[in-house]
């Protein structure tokens, strides 16, 4: 084991679990709320920064990290902490908002609510980029890597923490592109199949960091040639990048490129040996050609580039339901209302209102409403109109709906969550803003610190204050404002909430906010 001091080691455990969030943790919401905690910790406790390398590492205190290598330079790859990785693990994953290495109380930064992606900053000062050097001096392992239990067949490496992203929504590495140069010049894997994986993998289509993410397709490309791998690039099916469950990853990263119409990174992939004509894989959201996709979409640009680089190409055969859509998403009124005297049954398909809620296309939701589709339309999941407008920041439709009678807290049965609950998900700016106002969800108007609204819906159904969902209370979501969150728990203190309920880890609401770094909130939920 690394070194350890006197801290509590449990106070420890928390700090490392929360400021490095793996791949369980999902959505931008959970990952702020998560650095907010442990920076809560460490702001209490700064001497939780020379604990142990680990945190060293995590802190950027990069004197500590010297001072432990030129003892125990082994320390540089072994594994410990609460999650049992090495210490570049910690390093790859760790997101704290810390100006300097070393006295951190002075030197917090507020977190970022939103952070911008791109290739990183040095916001940090690089000791990161520092202390990730000393490590792999010191023997660290460059393609270090955590699996999830229950699926060990995908290796997070170091590179791919270091970018993020992924369904996880995970944010880029303040140093990314000098730690993801360092890393590939150490010897970290190039073709890191979670990493492309990750590039597309919030079902979005909308790259890893904005569209700006040729400087990291350039730097694998170069330091695969570097590797003598240049034949694999010139195989049309990129075989080598098989990522497994029938997904080729040339198809699956051209494809993602096409559904969001993305030029410069579907040439990209074209030019380094991918092929329009490539097969679709299992699982695939689309159905045709690339080629015919792109048409159906109105993406001409798109549809030529991939016939200059040799798509078959496409004719597009639309049937009822297709010519249906299309004729609402045009805005031809009397073509879609010929269609539905024919099938009146197309009212009940989400897909239209789900594209014009996904693309806040408030136009297209207004003619679907008015020709007879209910504004509670859902999907196959069970999740509605409003949750998609909601999670997709899509105000315009979020309203619309709402107006037109829409119910505003139903819990859609795959995730138990009412459409503020999608919009706190995915961290949506202005959907929270609208539904807060009006919802009451007691659960989110909590975990948002939203104080006024909670006691305006607690004093007229104070019975609101017992609910149960995932297994909790209410006190089990609170926002990360302390005082805030002493509010909020004042108010269902006051209505009976029950302080005995656990977590499905065991814990209790004053266990969990003490762990999170809560000190008062759980002092009070202690009588």
């Amino acid at each position: 084991m690394v070194e350890s001091r006197s801290l509590p080691p449990e106070r420890v455990a928390a700090f490392l679990e929360y400021a490095c969030p793996d791949a369980r943790v999902i959505g931008p919401g959970a990952r702020r709320s998560a650095q907010n905690a442990a920076m809560r910790i460490l702001t209490r406790h700064p001497d939780i920064a020379r604990d142990s390398l680990y945190t060293a590492v995590v802190c950027g205190d990069l004197e500590e990290v010297q001072r432990i290598l030129s003892v125990r330079p082994d320390a540089a790859s072994e594994n410990g902490g609460p999650k049992g990785w090495p210490p570049l693990l910690y390093l790859c994953n760790a997101r704290l908002p810390l100006a300097t290495a070393r006295d951190n109380p002075s030197t917090l930064r507020e977190p970022q609510g939103r952070p911008e992606q791109g290739r990183g900053t040095t916001s940090s000062g690089q000791a990161p980029v520092a202390i990730a050097r000393a490590l792999l001096d010191r023997g660290a392992d460059p393609n270090s890597y955590y699996v999830l239990r229950g699926v060990e067949d995908y290796h997070y490496t170091a590179l791919t923490c270091v970018l993020g992203r992924g369904e996880e929504v995970a944010t880029l590495h303040p140093d990314a592109e000098a730690l993801a140069r360092l890393l590939l010049e150490r010897g970290a894997e190039p073709y890191d199949t979670q990493l492309l994986y990750n590039v597309f993998a919030d079902n979005t289509s909308r790259p890893l960091l904005g569209d700006d993410i040729i400087w990291l397709l350039e730097l694998i490309y170069t330091h695969s040639v570097q590797r003598g791998r240049q034949a694999d690039w010139n195989d049309p099916t990129w075989s080598m990048l098989d990522m497994g469950g029938g997904r080729p990853a040339a198809r699956y990263l051209l494809e993602a490129a096409v559904e969001g119409n993305h030029l410069e990174l579907a040439q990209w992939f074209l030019t380094h040996g991918a092929s329009p004509n490539a097969l679709s894989w299992p699982g695939s959201r689309l159905t045709h050609t690339l080629h015919e996709e792109a048409l159906r979409r109105g993406f001409t640009e798109m549809a030529d580039l991939l016939l200059r680089f040799g798509a078959t190409p496409g004719v597009v055969r639309l049937d009822d339901r297709e010519t249906f859509e299309a004729a609402c998403v045009r805005l031809d009124r009397h073509a879609a209302q010929a269609i539905l005297e024919r099938h009146p049954e197309y009212l009940h398909d989400p897909g239209p209102m789900m594209t014009a809620a996904r693309l806040d296309r408030l136009d297209v939701a207004a003619l679907l409403l008015d020709l007879g589709m209910s504004p509670d339309v859902s999907d196959t999941g069970g999740a509605r109109a409003l949750h998609m407008a909601a999670g997709a920041n899509a105000l315009r439709v979020t309203r619309l709906l709402v107006e037109r009678g829409a119910e505003i807290d139903f819990r859609d049965p795959a995730y138990d969550a009412t459409p503020f609950g999608w919009a706190v998900h995915y961290d949506q700016p202005r959907t929270i803003e609208y539904l807060r106002r009006i919802s009451r969800d007691v659960f989110n108007l909590a975990g948002t610190g939203h104080v006024e609204r909670l006691r305006q819906v607690l004093s007229a159904e104070p019975e609101r204050a017992k609910e149960m969902h995932w297994g909790v209370t209410p006190l089990f979501c609170l926002p990360d404002d302390e005082q805030r969150a002493m509010e909020v728990v004042e108010l269902f203190l006051a209505c009976g909430t029950d302080t005995a309920i656990r977590n499905r880890a065991g814990l209790t609401a004053e266990e969990c906010a003490r762990k999170e770094g809560f000190e008062e909130v759980a002092a009070r939920l202690q009588f």
